[in-house]
């Protein structure tokens, strides 16, 4: 006998997966939990994202991208979201009863990845159905639930997740202000990252998010793009996937093309007898709406071991105030890491002169779209 499950829990949103959604090839896992979550997680987001931009907002997108899924969901459940300056986190479960759901901590506390709204949602293979139970703010989840340190989620009961999908977009149309994020947590120095990351970087620890302290260790690391694509590269065995030397020599790997770079060499009678046989790593980026690139590439004419960086609008000129940064590894400034058009310009750029296995992270401000930190190898 089969019973709609939609007779079973009748306030519940049920939605039909893609098809495309099921045969989807995903990344390296180091264990087939890992696996698995990644794929219900999958099957989630392009499902409900599908439903957002058909019912309410088109420029719905994931968050920080889709390439970037698999360094989350090695380590935890759920995925974001973006609505314009309105963040959601889809959290996928096989259960079937509405008893309570279980939020991971970093979805809450780390102040970058924090949501305004989290939506449990039940995932049904056999059916190929995705139901979602409804929502719960940021504020409720805080009031209502109660952490467990166990397994380091907020556990909240299922009578307080708000059925009425409906009000979430009502309250974007009257632009409610949105919800504060968490104040911002420690840092740790280079040193520390590198030593957590070999030490969780290995595939028998199994769940490596509840081997460290959260606050003082493991949100500062996972909360670093860079360092998060590490630490996940090193349990998958791929490890070295973001020298610049090793890009410009043979080509951008395979981690590095996915999340935009290119390899670019100089035709004849190009600008290029300062740079290596003529190529430029680029990574194009849309800021504040327009089409812009980062250039990289060595200049061996100044000096041994300098780089530039460089960023152009290809739509035309730099407006005034936009701004250029690199940061160490470990997000520290340094002496002329920066460069802001004080009025309309052609380009930014930045020189610096690296040591052999420094780490840069980039920055443009407004951020770019799906930004996420990415550590550099020189």
């Amino acid at each position: 006998m089969t019973i709609d499950p939609a007779v079973l829990c009748p306030q519940t949103l049920w939605l039909e997966i893609p098809t495309a959604a099921l045969d989807l090839e995903l990344r390296a896992f180091s264990h087939a939990g890992a696996r698995w979550n990644a794929y219900l997680n999958r099957l989630a987001q392009t499902t409900v994202l599908a439903w957002i931009q058909e019912d309410f907002e088109s420029g719905a997108r994931v968050w920080p991208s889709v390439e970037a899924l698999a360094n989350f969901h090695e380590f935890l459940n759920g995925t974001a979201i973006t609505c314009g300056q309105m963040r959601l986190v889809c959290i996928p479960t096989e259960q079937v009863d509405r008893e309570e759901v279980r939020i991971p901590r970093e979805w809450v506390d780390i102040p970058e990845w924090a949501a305004d709204y989290y939506l449990p949602v039940e995932v049904d293979c056999e059916r190929e159905l995705v139901g979602v139970w409804g929502y719960v703010s940021r504020a409720r989840l805080l009031k209502c639930a109660q952490r467990d340190d166990a397994d380091r989620t907020y556990c909240l009961a299922g009578c307080d997740i708000h059925p009425e999908l409906h009000t979430i977009w009502t309250a974007q149309q009257l632009k409610v202000p949105l919800q504060s994020r968490p104040a911002p947590l420690g840092s740790l120095s280079l040193t520390q990252a590198r030593n957590l990351i070999e030490r969780l970087g290995r595939a028998e620890v199994a769940f490596p998010r509840l081997e460290v302290p959260f606050e003082e260790c493991w949100a500062p690391l996972v909360g670093h793009g860079g360092w998060r694509q590490r630490l996940y590269e090193q349990r998958v065995g791929l490890p070295g996937q973001w020298s610049i030397g090793e890009w410009l020599r043979r080509g951008v790997s395979e981690l590095g093309h996915s999340q935009g770079w290119q390899l670019r060499t100089a035709q004849a009678g190009g600008r290029s007898s300062h740079q290596m046989a003529g190529r430029t790593l680029v990574r194009q980026m849309v800021v504040a709406g327009q089409p812009y690139e980062l250039r990289i590439y060595p200049l061996y004419e100044e000096q041994e071991h300098t780089w530039r960086f460089e960023l152009r609008n290809l739509a035309g000129r730099i407006p005034g105030g936009l701004k250029l940064r690199l940061l160490t590894e470990d997000l520290q400034p340094f002496t002329n890491n920066e460069d802001v058009a004080q009025t309309a310009v052609d380009e930014l750029y930045i020189d610096v002169r690296l040591e052999p296995g420094d780490g840069l992270v980039w920055e443009v401000e407004p951020q770019p779209l799906n930004y996420d930190r990415e550590v550099l190898i020189f």
